[in-house]
């Protein structure tokens, strides 16, 4: 029995890749068809745009706007009751480099305005989901764990609305760990 290695490598564009190639067999010889090779790449789309560091900033409370690359923007919601609290809660898992903010924009009962021209109100983290210290550092680190927190956002006060939109961003300074959402729930109460 024989062992032998054979390395190849490839170089397209800017991506390289080294194979090891081994057989215990001495009539068998390793083949790689390169025809047939595929590669999928992915960019998240990640960013924390600020005055500072944005030509043109455009703030996330603006009705239409914002330079954060990573939002996710809910329907307009429509209530058979009035209500006068919101309570979001998203199950969650952000990095120590990323961080998420939750928005909302409400349509006062009589406004005339379109929900378009309201502009987004953040809205504060109403709980602690985990500290930067616990957070996980990569996932390619052996202690990763993927742990989804529940991150809760709440304001109370707000006068009585029919209709609301939320708006949530995603910020962070690297793109290879972006926080991951998942069960995002929007409470209309009237309190």
């Amino acid at each position: 029995m024989k062992t032998f290695t054979l390395q190849v490598l490839e170089q397209l564009q800017s991506l390289f890749y080294d194979i090891v190639l081994q057989t215990a067999n001495a009539n068998v010889s390793p083949v790689i068809d390169l025809a047939r090779t595929n590669i999928f790449c992915t960019h998240n789309r990640l960013d924390n745009p600020t005055s500072s560091n944005r030509t043109g900033f455009v703030a996330e409370t603006d009705p239409t706007g914002g330079n954060a690359a990573a939002k996710y923007i809910t329907k307009e919601i429509s209530l058979e009751n009035p209500a006068t609290a919101l309570d979001i809660r998203i199950a969650a898992s952000v990095f120590p480099t990323s961080s998420i903010e939750v928005f909302r924009k409400v349509k006062f009962e009589g406004d005339d305005r379109q929900m378009k021209d309201i502009p987004y109100v953040q809205m504060t983290q109403s709980n602690t989901a985990v500290s930067a210290e616990g957070r996980s550092q990569s996932p390619y680190n052996a202690n990763f764990k993927e742990d989804f927190s529940d991150f809760e956002f709440s304001e109370e006060g707000i006068n009585e609305f029919a209709t609301f939109k939320i708006k949530i961003v995603m910020k962070g300074t690297n793109p290879a760990y972006p926080p991951r959402l998942t069960d995002m729930r929007a409470i209309a109460l009237a309190v």
